[in-house]
């Protein structure tokens, strides 16, 4: 492009009109870009949707001053800037939206003004305000006011104001350009050091999520989606104490966070708390509506607590929903066999079974169902020996349930020498991995099969 003043001499030998339509084709992406988010809002329960046009707009108009704020000086950044519309977000006072209007007016006009000289000016202002535009929140989508991950692009603006700018302005110093060059050398390796440190402090808010979220907490104390976030990172860590009141807080101020509710159920489930773990999980159901990941989180909580009937119930729910899931499949069928419906378990089995058939549970499943049947005309010990052979063929090594499985299934068709066979192959197996449950439970079926009797279920 040149040096700065020869920029601002060079004559402009295209129209006005030609220059228009080199950008229809960037303006065209921009506006399929704004169209395609606000469909996506509209279609969706996106919370942007609730805020009032002149609520988002004032966001925008305080967005464009906190962004150039956080350019010169990028201190105490957060992975999240809560919208001040939202929830536990605190609204912008009308000196703040006046102030910001004023800023901007006043870059605009300065741009405007000086631009007729030095274009790189209004082309560089012209470049950060035009290319936000998309993400300034004028369609909100998500729960931010404001994004830094959005900036990338539009710094390339400022960066031309400023470094075109300093070009000119040595330029304009030609009684001592040398001395010139040297200040404003020293300014920017200054201001470079000082930006360095500065991303270093930044840099130890990253070390990991806990840290990263309570360096957010401090800058947005009421934010229910960082305090979410902070009682999740704690609880994967295993302190669920502090997990709990930090989920507490968050649900305080933003109670229909359902997934916030079955955070804070696992937590309580882990410090002996069932029943109000229980209350949790079955408020996530009410609040996520057709949730089918929440359901079958509820209905995994009644199997282990055998609250067979209603865990069926929930998982049948989500079935309906969609009835592709072949975890629920799975588990469904397990809660069927233990409340005595062996035929309904199987035929889960086998559909979890084709959704995913490189999976040996469910195959494991089918083979003791069929070997064990009590009806006679249901039972198949030539098939259930064909898919327990399957699922020990589908590991590499020995696998102590789908040998155990095989060891099942011999025993049950009478041929207790091969299921002692297979029986001690598990229990090998098994005592390599150390599962102690798993080694005790195979020790006692040897020894039933070394009796030749077969008294699985």
């Amino acid at each position: 492009m040149g040096p700065a003043g020869s920029i601002s001499q060079r004559p402009d030998r295209r129209s006005i009109v030609t220059l228009l339509l080199e950008k229809v084709p960037l303006l065209a992406l921009s506006a399929l870009s704004s169209v395609a988010t606000f469909v996506a809002q509209s279609e969706s329960r996106s919370p942007g949707a609730q805020i009032a046009f002149l609520d988002r707009a004032s966001n925008a108009i305080v967005s464009y001053v906190r962004y150039i704020g956080n350019t010169i000086w990028p201190a105490d950044l957060i992975f999240l800037y809560p919208h001040p519309n939202f929830p536990g977000g605190q609204p912008w006072a009308s000196w703040q939206i006046t102030a910001a209007a004023a800023v901007l007016a006043v870059i605009t006009a300065l741009a405007i003004g000086l631009g007729r000289r030095r274009r790189y000016l209004i082309t560089g202002w012209l470049w950060f305000v035009g290319s936000l535009v998309p993400v300034i929140g004028l369609v909100q989508v998500g729960l931010q006011a404001m994004a830094d991950r959005y900036t990338y692009v539009p710094h390339i603006g400022l960066s031309i104001m400023v470094a075109w700018g300093a070009a000119d302005m040595i330029g304009s110093w030609s009684k001592n350009r040398a001395a010139s060059v040297r200040a404003v050398a020293a300014a920017c390796t200054v201001l470079v050091a000082a930006w360095s440190v500065c991303s270093w402090f930044q840099a130890q808010t990253w070390r990991d999520s806990i840290t990263l979220y309570e360096h957010a907490l401090k800058r947005t104390p009421t934010s229910a989606l960082t305090l979410n976030n902070l009682g999740s990172a704690l609880a994967d860590a295993g302190r669920d104490e502090e997990a709990i009141v930090y989920l507490h807080r968050a649900l305080e101020i933003k109670p229909d966070l359902f997934t916030t509710w079955i955070k804070l159920g696992g937590a309580l489930k882990r410090q002996n708390d069932p029943d109000q773990a229980m209350a949790c999980f079955r408020e996530a159901v009410r609040l996520a509506g057709d949730s089918t990941r929440v359901r079958n989180v509820l209905a995994q909580e009644l199997f282990e607590r055998k609250e067979l009937e209603e865990a069926i119930h929930h998982y049948g729910i989500s079935l309906d929903q969609n009835h592709d899931q072949a975890s629920v499949h799975f588990q469904i069928s397990k809660a069927l066999f233990e409340s005595g419906q062996p035929s309904a378990a199987l035929k889960h089995l086998r559909h979890a079974a084709r959704l995913r058939s490189d999976w040996p549970q469910p195959i494991m499943g089918i083979a003791w169902i069929l070997a064990h049947h009590p009806d006679p005309g249901v039972r198949d010990l030539e098939q259930a020996t064909d898919m327990a052979r399957r699922a020990v063929q589908m590991h590499s090594e020995p696998n102590p349930p789908a040998l155990e499985t095989m060891a099942a299934v011999h025993a049950a068709a009478g041929r207790f020498d091969l299921a002692v066979t297979a029986a001690r192959e598990a229990l090998e197996a098994a005592k390599a991995s150390e599962n102690r449950s798993l080694i005790e439970s195979l020790e006692s079926r040897l020894k039933t099969y070394e009796q030749r009797r077969s008294e699985l279920k």
